[in-house]
Formats: structure tokens, sequence, C-alpha cells
């Protein structure tokens, strides 16, 4: 009864109807400035996302690119006979210490395949034949050195 009293004036209805209208525009433009703010955010986080990764990629590129010019340069170091090669593998691997704080596992692999030396020798490849392996095969077709692809330490698996 009292709303409808209260309704009665003119000047009550009109306002309740700006009244309206204002809580109408401000839940509009809420609305809106929400899906605007949530669509900018994920525009930023994406390019923060590409940014890192740019950088996570470029520093990966410089670690590639020093161990390939380490690796290259122990290989242009090692121009001995095969038999001398094959003798001193071990003392030339325990050597190069370079080698062993920048990768997680060096071998010394000889021309037919046959692993000379290794560096950690937890993994008991000294000896084996590694000739039917595809980054072998790369090695040897190309006579440059070869970095694989990371692996996790505990699915690592080693044929024999």
């Amino acid at each position: 009864m009292i709303l409808r009293q209260w309704f009665g004036s003119l000047v009550n209805r009109a306002v309740a109807l700006v009244v309206a209208a204002v809580l109408v525009t401000a839940l509009v433009l809420t609305l809106a400035n929400s899906f605007l703010s949530r669509g900018e955010l994920e525009d930023q986080a994406r390019a923060q996302v590409e940014t890192i990764a740019e950088l996570v990629a470029s520093e990966l590129d410089d670690r590639l690119r020093r161990r390939l010019e380490t690796l290259s340069h122990v290989a242009s170091n090692l121009t001995m006979s095969e038999e001398a090669f094959q003798g001193r593998a071990r003392v030339v691997l325990q050597q190069q210490v370079a080698l062993q704080h920048q990768f997680d596992g060096v071998y010394l692999i000889g021309a037919g395949g046959k692993v000379l030396a290794e560096t950690p020798e937890k993994y008991h490849q000294t000896g084996i034949n590694v000739s039917d392996r595809d980054y072998f095969k790369i090695a040897s077709s190309q006579l440059t050195p070869v970095i694989s692809a990371p692996t996790c330490p505990t699915t690592r698996t080693f044929r024999h």
C-alpha cells in the first residue's frame, strides 16, 4: 500500500526511473569493463608467455652453441691414429673436464661404432657397439659432433 502511494506521485516515478536507468547503465558498464579487462589480461599473459619462451629459447640456443663449439674444439684436437685413439680414449676423455661440466654424459666412439670411453662410467657403455643407432649414423655421415635430445634420467635406457 505504501509503495503504491509512493509511486502515485509523478516526481517519485521519475526518480525511480532515473535510479533504474543509472543502475542498468552501471551494470552494463561493469559487465563491458569486465569483459574488456579479461581480454586485455589474456593478451598480456599471452605476450608474457611468448616473451619468456623467446628468452628461454635464446638461452638454450646459446648453451647448445657453446656446447657444440666446445665439442668441435675438443674434436679438432683429437688428431691421432685409430690405434692410438683406441688406446688413449679413456685418458683423453678424463682430461676434458670442460665436457664433463657441460654434459650429463660424454662418449668417445670409434669409427666402427664401438664405445671406447665414457664419462660418467655409471652407465657401463664402454665396449658396446652403437653403429646401428641414429646418432652414430648422423655423426658418421656428417663428421660433426652430435648433441642428442635430453632424456629423463629415470627413464634412460641403454641397449647392449
